[in-house]
């Protein structure tokens, strides 16, 4: 355990599953289109594959992200994912005969969709396995370092396995070496790894809690009894449907006004004297609450003007 009270085997279990994600990412650009040219497929055929499986990339993760707010357990999530992306990538990269563009989109729809699904899931756990952001700095730091040699092992390995037999040959040589590294890393994340502190509910579910408690514990019944004004921050608010017109109702309030009392925006109540001079003040309290909040209680019933 270092000095930050985080354990290493933690951080370099968390980091593991960077490397077989980075691993699978760099192919998906630099080499599956080129394999597929070579295979016989048109080079805007290959192109017009490539972004109708990106525009569903683009639709399918933000649907990712809201499932995985509300449905807990990151080392659930990426446990279902590791297989769809393992084995999607073997039929990606090592297609049969006369695979064609509808075995391409297929598969990577597949692979995108596994991938997309980790590496969300694993950031999110990244976020929440520690509670101060210092320490998340190091999972995330012990993450980015293992996805470096993962892009480095995908970047040096089809050249060093094509030696004998071609560039085909040497990506399905790569899927093939692909997998067990998905099984050992992967396994290492999800069985030595650290829970999320949280349960995995995701950061903005407790801050969504935290500010509904904070609302309730500001909004609290006004001392004394009247009925229907609120107190948030020490001001008094009344009937915000009405208090926000810029208008009072003065036929009602002039049949209401002598004798009556009003109070306002939390002050001290205040005797109105004859008609006319409460009429004018019934409009400066309409025009004064009109833009923000305020109550206004009459004699003995506590109902806005």
């Amino acid at each position: 355990m270092n000095a930050d009270g985080v354990r290493r085997r933690d951080l370099l279990a968390y980091g593991a599953l960077g490397l077989p994600l980075a691993f699978a990412a760099l192919p998906l650009y630099v080499h599956v289109p080129r394999l597929y040219a070579e295979l016989g497929l048109p080079l805007a055929t290959v192109g017009a594959v490539l972004l109708a499986a990106r525009i569903v990339d683009a639709l399918t993760d933000p649907l990712i992200g809201w499932a995985l707010d509300r449905r807990p357990g990151r080392r659930a999530w990426v446990a279902a994912a590791l297989p769809l992306l393992g084995f999607g990538m073997i039929g990606l990269l090592a297609p049969p005969d006369g695979a064609g563009a509808l075995w391409l989109f297929v598969l990577l729809v597949l692979v995108s969709l596994g991938y997309s699904v980790a590496s969300i899931a694993h950031n999110a756990w990244g976020a929440e396995v520690a509670p101060t952001s210092a320490l998340r700095t190091r999972f995330v730091a012990s993450r980015e370092g293992f996805a470096l040699a993962g892009v480095m092992l995908a970047a040096a390995l089809p050249a060093v396995l094509a030696a004998e037999g071609g560039e085909a040959a040497g990506l399905a040589r790569l899927a093939q070496v692909f997998l067990p590294l998905l099984l050992v890393f992967g396994l290492w994340t999800l069985c030595a790894c650290a829970a999320a502190r949280n349960g995995g509910a995701g950061p903005a579910s407790g801050a969504r809690r935290a500010g509904i408690g904070l609302a309730r514990a500001r909004l609290r019944p006004a001392a004394g009894g009247v009925r229907g004004q609120w107190h948030c921050r020490g001001h008094s608010l009344g009937d915000g449907a009405v208090l926000r017109r810029r208008r009072a109702r003065r036929h009602h309030l002039r049949r209401r006004l002598p004798g009556a009392v009003f109070r306002c925006g939390g002050s001290q109540p205040a005797t109105v004297g004859p008609r006319l001079a409460a009429d004018r003040q019934a409009a400066r309290v309409a025009r004064r609450h009109g833009a923000g909040g305020g109550g206004v209680r009459l004699g003995g019933d506590d109902r806005a003007g």
